[in-house]
């Protein structure tokens, strides 16, 4: 051991004198681990962290094929309407999301571009989430087109936009310039749903689209598909039930509207399997890829160091050749070399 600490200090002593190599050597590591950090960081939020809601691992996103084709996500209106309503053996409920982007502005201030989420009244009931500020959506709210007038804040533009204003609730805000109110805000680490790929800025209940333009004879067709799915099964429920139940609900669905509901088959799927893509056998791939991107950066980062000592060692190669004829055993040698390594890995 005193012999480790003296190559130790010997390793110290070596990269004070080249202050050159020592600060390159650091850079290269700590560039290697940063970035080994943010594709790691990036992998568990996305793909490995569960959703900051009541019983994640009950949440499942609702998909359909036709005709045996590809598998989507996006539904329409009367198909979410059907499937809430036909669904209530293995679900507790069934929610909606349409994500959106629109200009908003408070006290007269220029618009700005926000991404927000249009979502049915029992959204954040469902989820088991609870406000910071006020109050959030009722399950009456949103039910009929161009209804109920009102917003929910995300907590991140909560504090950025109004600086945390705890008097928030009753404020008068527009989007794409029609007069809503705000309610509430949402709590803070809760972003909306992973599926929807970025944080919402806002909520606003289903009934109030119409802020975008779109008619309403539109809005309310089977031909719109705009509307993701979730579904909160059931305690004991598995997603063959859910599945089962799912694709009765398609049955139905086909004889009602034969002109467009052809071949329809419902599934359910865990939430955090479709995060990122409609293939829900991908997200093993895809941390799999950026896991294993992860781990060649860091290798990297730790060949160009070793290049560099061994570039380092090329210089003390007269040095190495007295101590050798001094008595010095290789292995000694091969240790101060370790050791110079291991100040360099513990440097950052």
């Amino acid at each position: 051991m005193g012999t480790l600490f003296h190559d130790l200090r010997f390793a110290f002593r070596q990269l004070r004198r080249a202050p050159g190599f020592t600060i390159t050597a650091v850079l290269t590591l700590a560039l290697g681990i940063g970035a080994n950090t943010a594709i790691f960081s990036l992998v568990s939020s996305l793909l490995l962290k569960p959703l900051p809601v009541a019983n994640p691992q009950q949440i499942t996103t609702l998909t359909y094929r036709q005709n045996h084709g590809a598998l989507h996500r996006i539904f329409s209106p009367p198909e979410f309407k059907a499937i809430r309503a036909q669904s209530q053996t293995s679900f507790s409920d069934i929610i909606a999301v349409t994500p959106g982007q629109d200009g908003f502005a408070v006290d007269g201030r220029k618009p700005v571009r926000i991404t927000t989420a249009y979502v049915s009244g029992n959204f954040f009931d469902t989820l088991g989430v609870q406000p910071v500020v006020g109050r959030l959506f009722l399950r009456s709210e949103g039910e009929i087109l161009g209804s109920d007038p009102v917003v929910v804040l995300g907590y991140d533009f909560w504090k950025e936009r109004f600086n945390g204003d705890p008097n928030v609730v009753g404020r008068q805000v527009t989007v794409n310039r029609h007069p809503l109110s705000v309610i509430g805000v949402a709590p803070k680490g809760f972003h909306g749903l992973p599926g929807i790929a970025v944080a919402m800025a806002a909520y606003l209940p289903l009934s109030q689209l119409t802020v975008e333009g779109t008619p309403v004879d539109v809005l309310d067709s089977w031909q719109t598909r705009n509307r993701l799915l979730y579904g909160r099964l059931r305690p004991g429920d598995s997603l063959e039930q859910a599945d089962a139940e799912l694709n009765v609900v398609a049955k139905n669905l086909m004889r009602q509207q034969p002109d467009d509901e052809k071949q329809l088959e419902f599934a359910a799927y865990s939430e955090r399997s479709l995060r990122i893509s409609s293939n829900p056998n991908a997200i093993v791939l895809i941390s799999a890829l950026f896991l294993g991107l992860a781990g060649m950066v860091l290798l990297l980062a730790c060949v160009n160091v070793v290049n560099l000592v061994l570039v380092r060692a090329t210089v003390r190669e007269r040095e190495m050749a007295i101590r050798a004829a001094l008595g010095a055993r290789r292995s000694r040698l091969l240790r101060q070399m370790r050791a110079l390594l291991l100040r360099c890995s513990a440097a950052p």
